[in-house]
């Protein structure tokens, strides 16, 4: 019987060796742990947001060889939103849990063998790039994804704030203008983000959308003004 038990057994025997090529087996396998938080997120939603990007930034098509788009994940669970991204992208993505991030790794694999290295990840939060307030030093993306979870980390680091509210506008800090934040989030926090004033002044509201399996679960695109 596979568990998250299981499968953690198994991520431990692949961190012990220096070079690990994943098999799709492997693949199937890690995408069955259930404690990461993007798990929740339906595949059709993610299928729907990256089309809806690759309307808006035709250039990080799979058949498009130019400049890359440059993709910030804020908090990359098990790597799911990232492994369907199209290839002409380079990827950072921050993890809250290393487990997770080992799964992202695994999958994403494919991005980081060759001399075109195209994904990084590590175990951060975007808050200690504030530690110190606003110093204007966060590096810049075209799109920034986020999913909205039950988060207090942040507060001791930079200001206090509901987590919906604060990834959102930090987010925002690493984007260029004209550039486009994806939030994943629930019927509440959907309501809340595009209620609040700070967001607003920072932001256009560019497509709500909503899961066909799940009425309740939505991504929230919004354009940096």
């Amino acid at each position: 019987m596979i568990t998250d038990k299981s499968i953690k057994e198994f991520l431990s025997i692949v961190d012990l060796k220096n070079v690990y090529y994943a098999t799709d087996a492997d693949k199937s396998l890690v995408r069955l742990y259930s404690a990461c938080d993007d798990k929740v997120i339906q595949d059709d939603l993610i299928d729907n947001m990256w089309d809806y990007i690759n309307l808006k930034l035709p250039s990080i098509s799979n058949n498009y060889s130019g400049t890359p788009i440059k993709i910030l994940h804020t908090n990359g669970g098990q790597g799911k939103v990232i492994e369907k991204c199209p290839n002409n992208s380079i990827i950072t993505s921050y993890h809250k849990d290393y487990i997770c991030k080992q799964i992202s790794d695994l999958l994403n694999q494919h991005r980081t063998a060759g001399a075109n290295i195209s994904y990084q990840s590590c175990v951060f939060d975007i808050a200690h790039y504030f530690i110190n307030g606003n110093n204007g030093n966060t590096p810049k993306y075209d799109v920034a994804i986020h999913q909205v979870v039950n988060s207090d980390y942040h507060n001791s680091l930079d200001y206090s704030e509901n987590e919906e509210i604060y990834y959102p506008l930090r987010a925002l800090e690493f984007l260029v203008k004209g550039g486009y934040i994806c939030i994943y989030c629930g019927n509440k926090d959907l309501n809340k983000i595009k209620s609040n004033v700070e967001i607003s002044k920072k932001t256009t509201i560019d497509k709500v959308l909503h899961t066909t399996h799940l009425a309740s679960y939505n991504c929230l695109i919004l354009k940096k003004n």
